[in-house]
């Protein structure tokens, strides 16, 4: 079982949904909500809250499920059979759940040029001389994003995080998306399979799952969430 869904965080700005959301959250969560400085922050938080909710409780899944594994990645308790992970930026925010160990990332594009020092410091060669052979800027980008969100992908379904190097293993890549993804690494003995997907409205979003089996043939589509209807089917 793999499923992911997305949804947008901008209908949180709103001050009503806010607040009607923000009741419906769990101490931790609210918790967590109020740290964050930013007024966007806080909404992005909410929105990954929101949606976690609504996915869980269509699912029959406890709403609070949390168990904090060796490098801080959230399990649920007393599921052993059950995976889950969050990723937001900027407007959107991404759920995928699994009966094998997942991760995901999604990230908005920003505008510019690709930054050769950051490239040199978390990219492999191999995946150096791809975004570098790109036809242009706005090419140079994307590869650039979809390379960074596979590899976050990656390392958040291990489970290290940011305790490995990103420059230690690599991700290759095909030109366009929906071709079949390889991955190269002595970071985690297990087998996995990695996934991609672009909806052309300036982010990148990327899966990786613990498992042999090749999904490269299934249909596998993010479910979209609106979270203001979610709330109102909620009740």
């Amino acid at each position: 079982m793999l499923k992911v869904w997305i949804a947008a965080v901008k209908p949180l700005g709103d001050p009503t949904l806010y607040e009607r959301w923000f009741e419906r959250m769990p101490a931790y969560r609210k918790d967590k909500i109020t740290r964050i400085a930013a007024p966007e922050g806080r909404q992005r938080s909410l929105a990954a809250g929101a949606l976690e909710q609504t996915v869980f409780r269509s699912l029959g899944l406890p709403e609070e499920p949390l168990r904090i594994g060796r490098w801080g990645k959230p399990y649920f308790a007393g599921r052993e059979d059950l995976y889950f992970n969050l990723s937001h930026s900027g407007d959107r925010v991404m759920l995928a759940l699994s009966d094998h160990e997942v991760g995901c990332d999604v990230e908005k594009m920003r505008e510019g040029k690709v930054s050769e020092r950051v490239a040199r410091r978390f990219f492999s060669e191999e995946e150096r001389a791809m975004i570098g052979s790109a036809r242009d800027e706005e090419e140079k980008l994307e590869r650039f994003f979809r390379f960074w969100t596979l590899k976050e992908s990656f390392l958040k379904t291990t489970g290290h995080g940011l305790t490995v190097r990103m420059d230690s293993f690599c991700v290759h890549l095909p030109d366009a998306i929906g071709g079949e993804i390889s991955l190269e690494q002595d970071v985690d003995p297990r087998e996995f399979q990695l996934m991609e997907w672009s909806f052309g409205d300036g982010y990148c979003y990327s899966l990786c799952v613990a498992e042999s089996e090749d999904r490269s043939g299934e249909d596998i589509e993010p479910e979209w969430v609106d979270l203001g209807q979610a709330l109102s089917e909620l009740r």
